[in-house]
């Protein structure tokens, strides 16, 4: 996959079934997902390893939309601070892992 800048990129849907693929998988979080994008859709089927979004993500001033479905969660920064976000949109993540987020990490969201 080429992409010669990377930074107009304003949405982005990856469906993936990851597996085994979890480093190419990451490698493409972070190439792809940057300041700039507006739109994020990730549903992940088959995540064995923990899966890295960038610092960068959690303080995006132009992400509106984050819709995020997989059995594992994401690693979460400490640092989480999406000021335009209008919609989260989270399907079979697990609750007993995502609980302390939403009660701590995502506080700072509004």
């Amino acid at each position: 996959m080429v992409c010669k800048n990377k930074s107009s990129l304003k949405k982005l849907s990856l469906l993936f079934e990851v597996g085994n693929e979890f480093s190419r998988v990451n490698k493409w979080l972070n190439v792809f997902v940057n300041p700039m994008i507006e739109e994020l859709n990730l549903e992940f089927e088959r995540v064995e390893k923990p899966l890295v979004l960038l610092h960068q993500f959690f303080t995006s001033k132009k992400l509106t939309k984050f819709q995020l479905s997989m059995q594992q969660i994401i690693k979460f920064h400490s640092t989480i601070n999406f000021k335009n976000l209008v919609s989260l949109t989270s399907k079979h993540v697990n609750v007993t892992r995502f609980s302390k987020l939403m009660s701590e990490d995502f506080q700072n969201l509004w």
